[in-house]
């Protein structure tokens, strides 16, 4: 695989929690009580690349989205999300944040992962290295003044990217 894969989280179950819950329920029913496991091997323990997908093996679905319009229909997708008990992680266009700081800070107070979709929605392979740094850092800024979240992770628009992008990223402590 040419591209980092996060490895599985695992699952152990907690007896005496699992007796202490089924007790206290008192409803005839067993509550089992899980602790997640994280994986031996991290995404941090592998070498800087991109991520390119989950594990195949894990049934589980990441739900992003690119915000770069579309703040009519934002709140509703917020409230949405929160009904369902629902977080997801938004990718935040710098140009689009300055213009809409307060929702913004509403997608990070809700509890939802926040990103970097760069400014502006250029093609991160037609940047020089320096256009490519000032993306990333001048979008990282913005995102942290309006919601107080540093990004840790980087979409550049339209799937547009290359080794040098990945190495930008790296740079900022992002993926």
């Amino acid at each position: 695989v040419w591209h980092s894969v996060p490895g599985l989280c695992g699952w152990k179950l907690d007896r005496p929690a699992s007796l202490r819950s089924t007790e206290r329920e008192g409803d005839g029913a067993v509550h089992l009580v899980w602790e997640r496991v994280l994986p031996r091997t991290r995404l941090s323990d592998l070498p800087l690349d991109s991520i390119y997908k989950g594990s195949d093996a894990e049934r589980s679905a990441a739900l992003m989205f690119n915000v770069s319009w579309g703040e009519d229909e934002l709140p509703q997708l917020l409230a949405t999300l929160s009904r369902e008990g629902v977080h997801a992680t938004f990718f935040l266009d710098g140009d689009w944040v300055q213009k809409h700081p307060g929702l913004a800070r509403e997608i990070a107070k809700a509890g939802h992962a926040v990103g970097s979709h760069g400014s502006g929605h250029p093609d991160f392979r037609k940047l020089s290295d320096g256009q490519l740094a000032r993306q990333v850092s001048g979008t990282n800024a913005v995102i942290e003044q309006a919601t107080g979240c540093q990004a840790q992770l980087l979409a550049p628009p339209a799937g547009s990217y290359d080794k040098r992008a990945v190495a930008a990223a790296g740079k900022a402590g992002m993926y």
